[in-house]
């Protein structure tokens, strides 16, 4: 009996390693691969406990799986993986000296022979793991809340249900030591120990799943209205470009109606160069795509007051199959972000390029990068703190080229010392099929790849 007790618990330790690695980081490979993974880890860490049942090989046993799941399953580097193995090891470790310390205050005398009962044993590994997952919980809320990152955070509240539990378990030892010997109260107990083991886990584990479900909620939300006040402030914009053209239409008539009533060689030399002048500022967006332009107008004059270098180029602009709220929604992403990178290196400089390459649209937007990004969650961590949304930006690029079955990628050139972010949209796709949001089965890799051979 002891022993499926001791198996039951080695499975609670692998679901706490697990979740604990996952809050810490995003998986390197997929969610079946770290459980089957992580499964067969800790049956050979099982394995080890039954055969050498020494202390001292149990903890380096434990701290070798992690070590080996952290790095192998989830984004955690050397380091970050050999700190997070050696702290769930300590506490995994601490947690049962402290079970032990507390049995010992409770029972007195011989420990080993009071653990000989399977009720008692099993009461006091339904303790320690639950103080162990405790412990990890406001571990990973500590953490979590210290480095300000926006992923799912358990209220102080939602740690009254494991207090509890610890307090209910204890009560439980203080009754079996004291009643003694009883058939049917010990199938209680123990059946009550299981169960509230269970339901503290599960408890944490459907609080996660509503609050991501409710953060991508409120994700959707904000990008909805994001796209809703670009929309509305580029055909204010689009409005305010045909004035603007009416207007220089007109000086431009004035100005040569001007020129002719003079005879001075002067005067035509000036309202010649007045004309060029006007003419130059108004050939930048001409890609035949009236959203496009004004989505170049609108950075170029950004880019002039940041000091950043924009450079535009146009191989075939055909972006015509695209919606005009998906184009914004696209190019002000991508320019956004460029921007707001290249501003703080020394040679601020973006160029933007849209050609196509095996039948697909290819917008590719590299910009300067000061150093290397930070990567978070599979995405370079965002340095604007206005919205509290972290990688939105990227997420809507994402999520524009899959609804056009594309594909997205980007890159670090460490060379360069530039970022580049490149998107394939198919112009085959029809505006109903693309709002299904349809994947395509090529590789996003091989559209820099392609690019950087041309």
């Amino acid at each position: 009996m002891n022993v499926l007790i001791t198996i039951g618990s080695y499975i609670v330790e692998y679901l706490i390693a697990i979740f604990f690695l996952r809050d810490l980081w995003d998986y390197r490979k997929s969610k079946a691969f770290a459980f089957a993974l992580g499964a067969g880890l800790y049956t050979l860490a099982l394995v080890a406990y039954l055969v050498f049942d020494n202390l001292i090989v149990n903890l380096a046993v434990f701290t070798a799986i992690d070590f080996i799941l952290a790095l192998v399953c989830f984004r955690a580097k050397s380091a970050g993986a050999a700190a997070c193995a050696l702290f769930l090891t300590a506490a995994m470790a601490g947690t049962e000296f402290l079970t032990m310390a507390l049995l010992a205050a409770v029972r007195g005398g011989d420990i080993n022979a009071y653990l000989a009962d399977a009720v008692m044993f099993l009461i006091a590994n339904v303790f320690c793991k639950t103080l162990y997952f405790l412990t990890m919980r406001i571990a990973v809320a500590a953490g979590l809340r210290l480095s300000a990152r926006r992923k799912t955070r358990e209220p102080l509240f939602l740690f009254l249900f494991p207090l509890s539990a610890l307090a209910i378990l204890y009560a439980f030892w203080r009754l079996m030591t004291e009643v003694g010997k009883n058939a049917g109260l010990e199938t209680i107990v123990a059946a009550a120990s299981v169960a509230l083991i269970a339901s503290v886990i599960l408890t944490f584990v459907f609080y996660g799943r509503t609050t991501q479900k409710t953060e991508a909620l409120h994700e959707a939300l904000f990008e909805a209205e994001k796209l809703r006040a670009d929309t509305e402030y580029y055909a204010l914009l689009d409005r305010q470009n045909e004035q603007l053209k009416r207007l220089i239409h007109d000086e431009k008539a004035h100005l040569a109606a001007i020129r002719g009533l003079s005879d001075e060689p002067a005067v035509a030399d000036y309202i010649d160069r007045v004309c060029g002048q006007i003419g130059s500022e108004s050939a930048f967006g001409n890609t035949g795509n009236k959203t496009l332009d004004l989505i170049l107008n609108e950075y170029r004059y950004l880019c002039r007051e940041e000091d950043v270098a924009l450079t535009a180029d146009m191989q075939a602009a055909d972006l015509s199959f695209v919606a005009a709220p998906d184009l914004i929604s696209l190019l002000n992403n991508m320019l956004d972000n460029a921007v707001t990178a290249a501003k703080a290196a020394p040679d601020g400089r973006v160029l933007l390029e849209i050609g196509s390459a095996n039948r697909y649209a290819v917008i590719t937007c590299t910009n300067s990068c000061a150093a290397p990004p930070e990567i978070r969650d599979g995405a370079p961590v965002s340095t604007k703190r206005e919205d509290g949304y972290h990688g939105m930006g990227l997420k809507i690029i994402k999520k524009t080229a899959e609804k056009y079955r594309g594909t997205f990628d980007m890159k670090y050139d460490e060379a360069q010392s530039c970022f580049t972010v490149c998107v394939a949209l198919d112009p085959r796709t029809e505006i109903g099929e693309g709002e299904r949001g349809e994947r395509s089965s090529e590789s996003g890799d091989g559209l820099l790849r392609s690019r950087d051979e041309r």
